[in-house]
């Protein structure tokens, strides 16, 4: 990459490979880093969950995701901002890229089924970031 990052947003599914990419991308280019996590919001029906304590068990799940994410970020000797949001749409994402003012964002395709691969579902965020991304996008196969 010939140009010079700042800051960098990494759009974080589930591969810890690679967030660990996005984190050697950022060292390389000095560049600040910002990783999102997104996690669907909920707001269904709490008493058919079988769950008293719903709140409580998603906001457990965003720690530990939260711990994950700043553990992987140490052993790559990263400081990272870390953003665990519930979105419901791709375009929630897009608006936190736009919050963010980065010069990259960094994203894995989502891993798709042999029958997605063979029906040709596209990637909605992906898609869409190529299209309204207000910055180059950079995706990685991990």
């Amino acid at each position: 990459m010939a140009k010079s990052f700042k800051k960098i947003l990494i759009i974080y599914r589930n591969s810890p490979e690679f967030l660990r990419e996005g984190f050697r991308l950022a060292k390389k280019e000095g560049a600040w880093v910002v990783v999102v996590k997104p996690v669907p919001s909920y707001e269904g029906e709490l008493h058919l969950t079988g769950i008293k304590n719903i709140e409580e068990v998603l906001q457990g799940f965003k720690f530990k995701e939260y711990r994950k994410i700043k553990e992987l970020a140490e052993e790559e000797r990263v400081l990272a901002k870390i953003r665990i949001e519930e979105v419901e749409t791709e375009e929630e994402i897009l608006k936190i890229a736009i919050e963010e003012n980065c010069d990259l964002i960094v994203v894995e395709p989502k891993k798709t089924s042999f029958l997605e691969r063979l029906l040709h579902f596209k990637d909605r965020l992906i898609d869409l970031l190529i299209n309204q991304a207000p910055c180059p996008l950079y995706i990685v196969r991990s």
